[in-house]
């Protein structure tokens, strides 16, 4: 397999987390903590829950790795999808099951955009990490079961971790646009 698909994901990886940080940037850290509803996450809520989440499944997926890559081997003659639709997209994706994976800081317990930012690029470049160390050919053919999701490979389990930062980042976008309403709308 061409590692073409896992090579744009991580390239998109790094461009998306990098647009979404120059945006935030500029903000006062207090911003990053303001709520715009009880019930909502705040901007920084929300970079924390990115570094909570990849975290845990990277550590899922290098658990699982051994016997996915086995399994893989095996399957390597076999047809294999690299895509994957925005799954946060699909009516009745259980969105609210982020709460499982809470952010580590929040308003009561708040932390610099700098310190955001620099656990953001730290465990997007363990991710890296992984998916560069391993053969395209077998990420690619690699299972994983997600209740939400069914069957999907370690290739496509990538690009909805893409989809997963995308999602949060507009979540940003929208509770600054209801807290900072004088702030200049993003592209």
């Amino acid at each position: 397999m061409d590692p073409a698909p896992v090579d744009s994901y991580l390239q998109l990886m790094d461009w998306q987390r990098e647009a979404a940080l120059r945006e935030l940037a500029a903000l006062e850290d207090e911003l990053l903590w303001v709520r715009p509803s009880l019930k909502e996450w705040s901007p920084g809520e929300h970079l924390s829950h990115t570094v909570i989440v990849h975290g845990f499944f990277r550590t899922l997926h290098q658990l699982l790795w051994p016997f996915a890559s086995f399994v893989a081997k095996r399957r390597l003659h076999q047809p294999f999808h690299a895509t994957i639709d925005d799954v946060y997209a699909r009516p009745g994706f259980p969105h609210a099951i982020g709460r499982l994976w809470p952010p580590t800081y929040s308003p009561r317990r708040p932390a610099s955009f700098e310190q955001l930012a620099m656990e953001i690029r730290k465990e997007h470049s363990l991710l890296r990490l992984f998916y560069t160390t391993k053969d395209g050919e077998v990420l690619c053919r690699a299972p994983l079961y997600y209740p939400s999701m069914g069957w999907i490979n370690y290739t496509q389990s990538l690009r909805v971790a893409l989809f997963h930062d995308a999602h949060h980042f507009a979540e940003i976008r929208g509770a600054l646009s209801l807290v900072n309403p004088g702030r200049p709308p993003s592209e």
